[in-house]
């Protein structure tokens, strides 16, 4: 294994896990399931609505995005490492939907910090799914790599 730091290896498992994550929402905009892309969301953090549909507002939207999957990936890092690999999926699952759907999505953005803030079905369910993608590919990663890294027995196959 080329790269032996946890911390720089969940922040890439957190960076690939945002690319099925990312997927199912540009999909879904596709249908008009959704009527937002993740990056419009995460843009209106800082942007004023109309900017996060300009091409340089989804850019920086997709910045922050990444960063918080980067950040994601290196909380389940530690928590696979702290708790043990077992049920890596649901460790994943939990830490992504709680922090960033419940807690960011749910509580942040309805305290006014969001000028994006969706409201619909289809938004909402999307991003859930995605979570829950970002959430099992992430630590799918990260329980396999610790496993290369430590050289343990226990590695995903």
């Amino acid at each position: 294994m080329l790269i032996k730091d946890r911390f720089t290896l969940g922040a890439i498992a957190g960076l690939v896990g945002t690319i099925p994550q990312v997927l199912i929402n540009f999909i879904s905009f596709k249908f008009d399931y959704t009527k937002y892309y993740s990056y419009q969301l995460a843009a209106g953090i800082h942007l004023a609505k109309p900017l996060t549909e300009k091409p340089i507002g989804i850019f920086i939207g997709g910045l922050i995005w990444e960063l918080a999957g980067m950040v994601l990936g290196i909380l389940i890092m530690f928590v696979l490492i702290k708790t043990g690999k077992d049920f890596w999926w649901l460790k994943g699952v939990i830490i992504s939907n709680f922090l960033m759907f419940t807690v960011v999505y749910g509580f942040v953005f309805d305290m006014g910090s969001a000028n994006v803030l969706p409201e619909d079905i289809g938004t909402n369910l999307t991003e859930m799914i995605g979570n829950i993608l970002f959430g099992v590919t992430s630590a799918f990663l990260s329980a396999k790599w610790l496993g290369k890294l430590y050289n343990s027995p226990k590695t995903i196959e």
